[in-house]
C-alpha cells in the first residue's frame, strides 16, 4: 500500500497498480481547483486505480464522485482537525506561543 497526498499525484497511481501496490488517495481539493491546474486526468487515474479514495468531508467526497465516478467502495470520509475541548485555561495557551 502507499498513500498519495492530493489529486496532482493521481498520476502515479497507475504506475503504484502495475507493481501491485495499492495506492490509498487523500482528496482535498473540490472540482474547480481540479478544472484550475488542469489535473482531471489525475482525479481520473485515482477513479481507476486507487484501493481507497479518502476526504476529510462527504462535501469533497461527492464532489469527486459526482466529477470521476469511482466505484463507491472505494470512497471513505475521515475527518480531520481537532475535535476535542482543549483542557489548558486560554491563559496557558497564549503562553505557550509567545
Amino acid at each position: 500500500t502507499a498513500v498519495t497526498n492530493t489529486i496532482i499525484t493521481g498520476n502515479i497511481t497507475n504506475v503504484l497498480k502495475k507493481f501491485d501496490i495499492t495506492p490509498v488517495s487523500l482528496i482535498h481539493e473540490l472540482p474547480k481547483i481540479i478544472e484550475h491546474y488542469h489535473a482531471e486526468s489525475a482525479g481520473e487515474s485515482i477513479a481507476k486505480n486507487s484501493g481507497k479514495i479518502i476526504s476529510a468531508s462527504s462535501y469533497v467526497s461527492n464532489a469527486f464522485a459526482e466529477l470521476f465516478g469511482p466505484d463507491e467502495n472505494k470512497l471513505a470520509v475521515i475527518p480531520q482537525g481537532l475535535y476535542k475541548t482543549n483542557p489548558l485555561p486560554e491563559k496557558e495557551i497564549h503562553l505557550l506561543f509567545l
